[in-house]
């Protein structure tokens, strides 16, 4: 019995660690380079060591994409809940910003390589906030 509350805990700090949540995102995406379809998707760090990689993977675990990201300072973490930001220039979603709940600060993806130069210089472009319904592992 002790050795699975030990399991237990060990699963629960894990989760935590590595700031894990589930999210349904109703539109195809960008992220890192390729189009991922709608659906739920599981973001979290792959290292707790190393809070600028991420990865997002879909819920069947056969489309994932580690990305690289930047850090960026945020307001007050105890009214958010996790949520994905994504920068729209026109009819593509390019994932942006992950923040995650209890977190005071934010990591926003690199989009220069990802966005065509014209959508750049015309600034055309939509911020789309897409957040978690629950938390969970």
């Amino acid at each position: 019995m002790l050795a699975s509350l030990i399991m237990i805990a060990a699963n629960l700090v894990d989760a935590q660690t590595n700031h894990r949540f589930v999210i349904d995102i109703p539109f195809d995406f960008i992220v890192a380079g390729r189009t991922l379809p709608a659906g739920s998707y599981a973001v979290e760090r792959l290292d707790p060591t190393k809070p600028n990689v991420l990865m997002i993977k879909n819920a069947d675990n056969r489309t994932m994409r580690v990305f690289l990201t930047q850090r960026i300072g945020g307001d007050d973490p105890k009214s958010r809940t996790s949520t994905l930001v994504f920068r729209q220039h026109g009819r593509a979603y390019y994932l942006f910003q992950v923040w995650v709940s209890d977190d005071m600060n934010g990591s926003q993806l690199l989009l220069a390589d990802e966005i065509s130069r014209p959508d750049r210089r015309s600034n055309n472009s939509t911020l789309v906030r897409v957040k978690t319904n629950s938390e969970g592992p």
